[in-house]
């Protein structure tokens, strides 16, 4: 466990009622450094907030060369962290068959030579109470995103809220994490970013600033993400709540591929994260669409999503497959948790019928 925040004056909590704390990101500009306040709250006072579900590293092998602020941008050359990578072979419209791109796809990645650069690009801490705090990469990039240029917006992120540098109070909100995801107005599932360095061959612009850090600012001022706290506003005392979320456009087939191979679907701590709260969201990079909707795109309960017995994914089909089993192999991790959460009040929820069903994937802690 990183000791980086180990300094950090943390405003206390009660350890004998159920409490939390909830992490506050103000308002600003996607250039803009994070400037947040963290506070504790009992659950009696029944808080409003978004819980974020993600993973410690990087959701994509592309998504960790990302800058995440104009200085760190800058800071980099061209010789260094951002470096372009092979342009996707998926293209909406494409005539090629999707199997091909595929294995192309998979055939480009082993054939590229292994980097001898850093493997992330630098994070800069970001201010809460304060004071500098550290954060991973992947969650600094989730953040970004989430953030709004109008209204702040409540989180609770457990590498922020939870002093992960004293055991005992870890261990304690762990106990809570279901009643976390549970009482939380929505949960976030931050499946990453597109690769915003596949259009930029040369990611520095003659301008001054990187073309790779500028695409994603763009993005973002066009996308949907920036708009969420907006539509979570809550009404003054007495009147209904008023929730509008400006929801993104279906994804094409090209991009749906992409969400399946995000590392997220392999974790093991997301299983009670998109399984336990009441309503969830999908963000990748500046899209944000409604859990209803992205489960009926991947067609759950469709396809091969296992062993045929809620176990372990199948090997990838030898080259004589169809393209529909290529399809099935890789967005099966993808498939199997969301099946899972359509049947979460059933057997499913059984202790040994998770363990069986979700015994291969990944679990590990990053500094």
């Amino acid at each position: 466990m990183s000791t980086k925040n180990a300094s950090f004056p943390y405003p206390p909590i009660e350890t004998e009622k159920d409490a939390l704390r909830i992490l506050t990101i103000e308002p600003g500009d996607f250039p803009d450094l994070l400037v947040c306040t963290l506070d504790p709250f009992f659950f009696s006072q029944k808080p409003k907030y978004v819980a974020l579900s993600y993973t410690w590293g990087s959701s994509y092998k592309d998504n960790a060369k990302l800058p995440l602020s104009r200085l760190t941008a800058t800071a980099l050359s061209p010789s260094q962290d951002v470096l372009p990578l092979p342009a996707s072979p998926f293209r909406p419209g494409s005539n090629t068959p999707l199997t091909t791109l595929l294995l192309r796809q998979r055939t480009m990645s082993s054939l590229s030579p292994p980097s001898t650069q850093p493997t992330t690009a630098p994070s800069p801490p970001i201010t809460v109470n304060n004071h500098p705090f550290h954060i991973s990469h992947n969650l600094h990039l989730a953040l970004l995103h989430l953030r709004s240029s109008t209204h702040p917006i409540r989180i609770w992120a457990d590498a922020i809220c939870i002093n992960q540098s004293d055991t005992a109070e870890r261990n304690r909100q762990v106990s809570l994490m279901s009643s976390i995801y549970t009482r939380a107005g929505y949960a976030v599932v931050w499946l990453g970013t597109k690769n915003h360095t596949v259009n930029h061959p040369a990611p520095f612009s003659s301008s001054g600033g990187p073309a790779v850090y500028r695409s994603m600012s763009l993005e973002w001022k066009a996308g949907q993400t920036q708009h969420l706290a907006a539509g979570l506003v809550l009404q003054p005392t007495g009147q209904p709540p008023r929730i509008k979320i400006w929801y993104s456009p279906r994804p094409p087939q090209a991009t749906l591929m992409r969400l399946a191979e995000s590392t997220y679907w392999t974790r093991l701590w997301v299983v009670q994260e998109v399984c336990l709260p009441r309503s969830l969201l999908v963000v990748y990079g500046s899209d944000i669409w409604a859990y209803e909707e992205f489960q009926g795109w991947v067609q759950v309960g469709n396809g091969n999503t296992g062993d045929g017995m809620g176990g372990q994914l199948q090997r990838p089909p030898p080259p004589q497959h169809t393209e529909s089993q290529l399809v099935a192999t890789i967005m099966a991790p993808m498939r199997r948790l969301l099946e899972t959460r359509e049947k979460r009040h059933t057997s499913m929820m059984a202790l040994e019928s998770l363990v069986e069903r979700f015994a291969g994937n990944e679990c590990s802690v990053v500094s």
